[in-house]
């Protein structure tokens, strides 16, 4: 699942309780050698991860192939946990 790909990337396994989240950039395109400053970090639920298109055709996916949308140069998406609540039972 996605503890696995995350500490295949070389993400970190986060406790079930814990309410952070975090990203990996798992295929980094360096232009002309210059090295990218940020590939991964650990963020509070408050932070929020803005990415910048610098692609002319790029696309976002969300959970695998399954969801796919389209990011064009210049466009901006921000990633942030604030969402509600997810409840497990059986665990």
């Amino acid at each position: 699942g996605s503890t696995a790909a995350i500490s295949g990337a070389g993400g970190v396994n986060l406790p079930l309780d814990s309410t952070d989240y975090q990203f990996v950039v798992r295929e980094p395109y360096e232009y002309k050698n210059i090295q990218m400053k940020l590939k991964k970090k650990v963020l509070s639920p408050e932070k929020c991860l803005k990415i910048t298109s610098k692609m002319r055709r790029g696309s976002v996916y969300i959970d695998g192939s399954s969801h796919r949308y389209s990011f064009r140069f210049g466009q901006e998406l921000a990633i942030d946990a604030l969402a509600p609540t997810l409840k497990v039972y059986g665990l």
